[in-house]
């Protein structure tokens, strides 16, 4: 630690005295404590039993440290790789480069030696895919997942879950990140001593970023998931926030957001036990969201996710996926051991009945298909709905305190314990849907389009030859533009749109995209606008939004009064737009504006949406 400090001290005077005045005066780092651990917090059993039952040179360094610290990624590959060797069942699988050059490795566990997907497929069994440090800060996953592969593999504590399900762990997820630690990351964080960051080199939030994919790392993760499409995906993170009881919080998705099968075994099946078993062993698990305890009539509200996010993205795969957010303030201790225990209560979990997983997702892909054509709505994004249950928020005492700096009040926890009667809201009501269509018709032209589908796993047929069919095609009006970007893009929030029915004829080279297929529910996601996440409002498409051709008044006003005489219907419709619209009527450029948009020599491609909803039988 006086190493890191005596290193940024350094760091700070070689950038010069104006800029060390303006930027970085030398602190200590001040770490920020829970008032409230968890009961079995004091012995952490499972971690203490793992610890014994190992290997002394496959240890982490978070055991060695007595969970003060977390080793480098080197060490993580370097266990991997002595799992590898020491198990028959273990195999380390690479998956890609980051930006900076350092390899991304998955490390699998299966008893069948199911080293492909194909023969994960063959096993009968479902796959696990657990995933850590996505934000490499939030960092206990990696200690514990690595503990628990161990356990599996090596010390046999936990083998025999083996004979029912596969174990795939993504050892490190923003590498670059991770490698970037410092004692002055993650400023709200109990621990450990030295932590790395948030984004990737590139500065981009991978879970934010499943669905435009910009970030190298996401893409090699997008080509490894969709290959293998795991069962379940466990999403290791620590979140921050206000001190209470919890020492992690989770979220799945189980409302419309998922398809039916898998909702269903989400909420029946999984999520009770799981919950069962954490409270047994000592642990405080609640719902991922948020709750004002000064305003309990409001209730407490599960955050809503769209497919940017990992488990939401599972979802849209037709695959259940477990957001996994240990808290903050906990020790650095308590979160390895909330980690390790969920991670295989959850596994527990599912070998007890892996069956009931595998058909649940048989069925929602099923399903899925059977969307394509239908007058089945698309869920997506949501709301939350009225409906509500009894809960009991479990915080500890909040108050404000003098802030001289702030010159106001910052909250102030302690004890005693609190329990607040209010109301739970996780359920949810479409807010954006779509009825899904045969096929969508991507343009040849649009080939950043057709590399995101095949990223995603969407296959494509290019049509060889022309061909006809009934097509809808959105016009798209007042588009509003985010004002600062956000993960390297200006999103369109908003923009309203129109649909226009049409015969139509799709040129030979158009990308058609069957949505009687298990990937339309993500190809939904991607290609109709109305999605918070799709490639429109990603700004992959901002040109639409440009005009490229513009008249003369002096041109198109004898062109404006041939179409008014020649189309009385128009005459009169642009007649009454005058009467009704005190604004149009006073502006010379709209008025010829509305009859150039009318006309033959209107731009083609301006504010239309490039991208066909097609049907080829008869609606």
């Amino acid at each position: 630690m006086l190493r890191a400090l005596l290193s940024l001290f350094l760091l700070i005077l070689s950038t010069g005295p104006e800029m060390a005045a303006q930027h970085r005066y030398p602190v200590e780092p001040i770490r920020p404590a829970s008032v409230a651990e968890p009961p079995g917090a004091e012995d952490v059993r499972s971690l203490a039993e793992s610890t014994r039952s190992s290997p002394p040179d496959l240890l982490t360094t978070e055991e060695k440290s007595n969970y003060t610290e977390t080793g480098p990624y080197s060490e993580a590959v370097a266990l991997a790789r002595l799992m590898e060797k020491r198990s028959r069942f273990a195999k380390v699988v690479p998956i890609g480069r980051t930006p900076e050059g350092r390899e991304m490795l998955v490390l699998m566990a299966s008893k069948d030696r199911a080293f492909t997907p194909e023969l994960v497929g063959k096993s009968g069994k479902p796959l696990v895919f657990v995933q850590n440090a996505i934000h490499s800060g939030e960092i206990a996953g990696k200690g514990a997942t690595l503990m628990l592969m161990r356990d599996l593999l090596v010390s046999g504590r936990h083998a025999a879950l083996l004979d029912h399900i596969h174990v795939a762990m993504l050892l490190v997820f923003n590498i670059d990140g991770h490698e970037m630690a410092s004692p002055y990351l993650r400023i709200n964080q109990n621990g450990p001593v030295s932590m790395g960051f948030r984004a990737t080199a590139q500065r981009l939030n991978l879970n934010r970023d499943y669905v435009k994919a910009d970030a190298p790392e996401m893409q090699a993760w997008l080509r490894y998931y969709n290959a293998w499409l795991p069962h379940l995906l466990i999403d290791h993170h620590v979140t921050n926030g206000m001190d209470f009881q919890y020492d992690l919080t989770i979220d799945m998705p189980e409302n419309d957001d998922v398809a039916l099968p898998l909702a269903r075994w989400t909420r029946h099946q999984f999520l009770p036990s799981l919950y069962q078993r954490m409270d047994a062993d000592g642990h405080v698990m609640g719902p991922y969201g948020y709750f004002d305890p000064s305003h309990p009539e409001r209730g407490f509200r599960t955050q809503i996710f769209t497919p940017r996010f990992s488990q939401a993205y599972a979802a849209a795969r037709n695959r259940a996926g477990l957001l996994i957010e240990t808290h903050s303030l906990k020790s650095f201790r308590t979160r390895v051991w909330s980690h390790y225990d969920v991670t295989l209560h959850a596994l527990q979990v599912i070998a007890a009945e892996p069956a009931a997983l595998v058909n649940a997702v048989k069925l929602s892909d099923q399903a899925t298909v059977g969307l394509g054509g239908s007058d089945a709505m698309l869920f997506l994004e949501g709301k939350h709905s009225a409906q509500s249950e009894d809960y009991l928020f479990r915080g500890v005492t909040a108050e404000q305190k003098p802030a001289p700096i702030a010159g106001g009040s910052v909250a102030h926890y302690t004890l005693p314990r609190t329990e607040i009667a209010t109301k739970l809201y996780r359920r949810q009501e479409a807010a954006e849907q779509v009825r899904v269509p045969e096929a969508w018709a991507v343009p040849a032209a649009w080939t950043e389009v057709a590399a995101k589908l095949a990223l995603h796993g969407v296959p494509f047929e290019r049509l060889a030859s022309p061909r006809e069919g009934r097509c809808e095609r959105y016009r798209l009006a007042d588009p509003q533009f985010a004002s600062a970007p956000v993960e390297g893009r200006f999103p369109v929030v908003s923009v309203k749109s129109e649909t226009m029915d049409f015969a139509c004829v799709l040129p030979a080279d158009t990308l058609l995209v069957s949505a009687r297929h298990p990937s339309a529910r993500i190809a939904a996601h991607l290609l109709e606008p109305a999605s918070p996440d799709s490639l429109l409002r990603w700004g992959l498409m901002h040109t639409v939004f440009e005009r490229k051709e513009y008249f003369s008044p002096y041109v198109m006003e004898p062109i404006a009064q041939r179409m008014a005489s020649q189309h009385p219907a128009l005459r009169e419709e642009f007649e009454r737009r005058v009467l009704e619209d005190v604004a149009f009527a006073g502006t010379p450029r709209q008025r010829l504006e509305w009859f150039y948009n009318r006309s033959p020599y209107a731009e083609p491609g301006y504010l239309e949406y490039p991208v066909l909803r097609i049907w080829f039988t008869t609606r």
